[in-house]
């Protein structure tokens, strides 16, 4: 019979059970430490030369007043006779066809063209339009997108036709009550019965999200309301309208124009063009290949606007061949891949950080920056300035390139919101994906496939999130949903240990 000391075997395991959690940690160290070593290779992160704090973030004056005039740009040039045309458009509008009796509902223009054309940003001119604001009782802007949520459409309609304190009350009266929805719809239907009113549905995907919204209008208001719908689907455009002369596309800019506009983003003057012939050459090359179309001027411009002109035709050979004769959206997502290599090591993790938040949502400056600062993105530049100062700085840098685009401004003029145009989003998720940056679970998906190495996670417009992946270099989940979100807590369990 053999006798064992169980004194003896109780520290043999717990002598193996501690070798076993020395050997973990140092596998999770060089994991760490090649992690660490690959986003320098990607980013250039950690710069062994020495250099200002000047060379790396700028003048943060400059940054800022150059960010806004950057909110008006893109709608200053070339806009003012779209503007006339779909002004004058609207004004007929209000004259009553025979037929319609006086709760036919409000009349549909549809703004269609391709992303990138400017469709936003001429419906954006004509709702701030005082002469229009005038013609309406009530007005709302509501961005719809992809991946829309109804209960938050309604919402913002609420808040915006009829005063925030009339949501607050809703809410109150609704309170312990299902089916929100339809409690908002009826509201929103009932208000606008007797009211001349403007609503504007920017970037309208399907016949189906058209239909979940109409509900709140269909028969509401009198016959001069006007609903205005920016789409990029030509049969959703047709759908909305009930006189083929209610489409309005938006054109190309003219040569004039888009010259105009790229000097402006490149911080150049026509009078640089005089300079020489190779400048007012390569200018022209580049519009060329633009095509007229504003989102790849503006992106361009912002790219060559820090370089000199003995560069811009090493960027020009980088540019889709196919963008003037064909312009599409896979031409121009190239475009701004394009600008985000050539962004700054400082900048691109706090680009990339912006495919966790959903496609057209409206961010709080502060939010966002405050997010940089705690994921550890913002360099200390060695100044008085704080953390936050610095991300500010980012922020406005990214706005300068083009890569934010600003929506609300504070009484100091300062940005309070921003947004990203859906064809940046994009390249910011695809570049995510690829960088195992982020991983985005939406509605549409139910079980998270199986990726290894993911440092974000976020949630969008899902009920119930399903986890089969490796969480151990999760370092935020960020859930962005109406109502409840049911999470396997098992998995959430195991990422904590």
């Amino acid at each position: 019979m053999v006798f064992v000391k169980h004194k003896s075997l109780r520290q043999q395991l717990l002598s193996l059970l501690e070798r076993h959690r020395i050997a973990v940690q140092i596998k999770t160290r060089k994991l760490r430490v090649q992690e660490v070593s690959q986003s320098n290779k990607r980013y250039s992160a950690i710069n062994l030369t020495p250099s200002t704090s000047s060379n790396v973030i700028g003048d943060t004056e400059f940054t800022r007043n150059f960010a806004a005039l950057n909110v008006e740009e893109s709608q200053l040039v070339g806009l003012d006779e779209p503007k006339k045309k779909l002004m004058e458009l609207i004004g007929k509008l209000k004259e009553p066809k025979e037929h319609e009796t006086s709760n036919a509902g409000p009349r549909v223009v549809s703004l269609v063209g391709m992303g990138g054309l400017g469709k936003t940003a001429l419906a954006k001119k004509v709702f701030d339009s005082k002469d229009l604001s005038d013609m309406f009782g009530t007005r709302a802007w509501t961005t719809v997108s992809q991946s829309f949520d109804q209960k938050e459409i309604f919402k913002e309609m609420v808040k915006q036709l009829f005063g925030a304190e009339s949501l607050n009350r809703l809410f109150k009266d609704q309170q312990g009550q299902e089916g929100l929805e339809v409690h908002l719809a009826d509201y929103i239907s009932k208000r606008l019965q007797e009211t001349r009113y403007l609503i504007v549905l920017d970037d309208v995907w399907t016949i189906d999200a058209w239909n979940l919204i109409k509900v709140t209008f269909q028969y509401s208001g009198k016959n001069d309301s006007c609903v205005v719908v920016t789409t990029r689907n030509h049969t959703l455009a047709e759908y909305c309208i009930s006189h083929p002369s209610h489409i309005h596309q938006p054109e190309f800019l003219g040569k004039e124009e888009a010259r105009t506009l790229f000097l402006k983003k490149t911080k150049r003057s026509f009078d640089d063009l005089e300079k020489g012939d190779k400048t007012k050459g390569i200018v022209e090359k580049i519009l060329n290949k633009c095509g007229g179309l504003p989102l790849a001027i503006l992106t361009i411009g912002a790219l060559l606007a820090n370089k000199d002109t003995e560069e811009w035709e090493s960027i020009y050979k980088q540019l889709p061949s196919d963008l003037a004769t064909n312009p599409s959206l896979d031409a121009l997502r190239r475009v701004v891949s394009l600008s985000y290599s050539h962004l700054p090591s400082h900048l691109k993790p706090c680009f990339l950080h912006l495919s966790i938040f959903p496609e057209d949502l409206e961010i709080e400056r502060k939010h966002l920056v405050n997010r940089w600062v705690a994921e550890g993105l913002v360099a200390d530049d060695t100044t008085t300035r704080t953390l936050e100062e610095v991300a500010d700085n980012y922020f406005y840098e990214l706005i300068s390139r083009c890569m934010i685009q600003p929506s609300k401004l504070d009484n100091m003029g300062k940005v309070k919101t921003c947004r990203i145009h859906d064809i940046v989003h994009d390249i910011a998720v695809s570049i995510s994906k690829q960088e195992n940056y982020a991983f985005i679970h939406g509605e549409h998906t139910s079980n998270i496939a199986t990726r290894v190495g993911i440092r974000h996670l976020s949630c969008v417009a899902c009920r119930k999130l399903n986890i089969a992946m490796d969480l151990s270099c999760v370092r935020s989940l960020t859930v962005f949903t109406v109502g409840p979100i049911h999470l396997a807590l098992s998995y959430l369990e195991e990422w904590e240990n």
